[in-house]
């Protein structure tokens, strides 16, 4: 089901900011209605005429990653704070079954990586360009270096649902694959995420608009993982119950 939302989203995305067909004043949609479109040099295409390009780093309170915790003298922990590694982010997700775990004093520490609602993550190292944005659900959480972390300014942390989007975009993903081309190792720079480009309406109208949109289906899918990891977790009691005779289903 989360998959079936996350390509709803991105249809709706597609639709909207690359197509360009969002409703305009009358409802219609913009583009297929005649209208204005303008060429930009920055992004290399045709925007609506009025829009503005802005690039991530213009919005952000900080762009960081994450340190690992034995760099610092602490080891993971078998109960206690979330922590995300890269596998933990796929499909727009974090997977809470793939959390790793940290003591309150090593999260205390690694003061840096830790997490906040509504911040960005981004794979940089490894698998890249994966991202996700951190929910209530895994909080409180920490993250290591291969993970960067894009905290939007609260002014404009409605814009996270719409770059998140647009980092995922098949555009940008050429784009952080074509930065990481010349280097020997896989991995991308902080200044490759705030580098980022996209257009947006000046009033923010439509930019809102999609957040209205897209937050339904970012609240149904975490009532999903929350009920998924609940399901687990009855799961992983039941079975050895069940294994070794304490319990029968009848």
């Amino acid at each position: 089901i989360n998959e079936k939302l996350t390509a709803m989203a991105k249809r709706l995305y597609d639709h909207w900011f690359v197509q360009f067909d969002f409703p305009n004043a009358d409802c219609k949609p913009y583009k297929a209605s005649g209208g204005k479109m303008v060429w930009n040099e920055t992004l290399k295409r045709e925007i609506p005429a009025g829009w503005e390009v802005g690039k991530i780093g213009d919005f952000v309170e900080i762009i960081t990653k994450g340190t690992t915790p034995s760099t610092a003298g602490f080891e993971f922990e078998q109960i206690g704070i979330n922590f995300v590694k890269v596998e933990c982010i796929e499909n727009g997700q974090i997977l809470t079954d793939n959390l790793m775990h940290i003591s309150e004093e090593a999260n205390k520490a690694l003061k840096r990586s830790q997490l906040q609602e509504s911040d960005i993550l981004v794979t940089i190292a490894g698998r890249l360009g994966s991202s996700a944005i951190v929910s209530k659900n895994i909080l409180p959480a920490n993250t290591n270096q291969a993970v960067g972390i894009i905290r939007l300014q609260n002014d404009f942390k409605f814009l996270a649902n719409y770059l998140y989007e647009r980092i995922v975009s098949d555009d940008v993903q050429r784009h952080l694959q074509g930065a990481n081309a010349q280097s020997i190792q896989k991995n991308l720079t902080l200044p490759n995420l705030a580098e980022i480009a996209f257009p947006y309406d000046k009033d923010f109208r439509v930019l809102s608009s999609f957040t209205t949109k897209t937050l339904s289906i970012f609240n149904y899918q975490l009532s999903i993982e929350k009920e998924t990891t609940k399901l687990t977790s009855l799961r992983d009691r039941l079975l050895p119950l069940l294994m070794n005779g304490q319990v029968e289903v009848k």
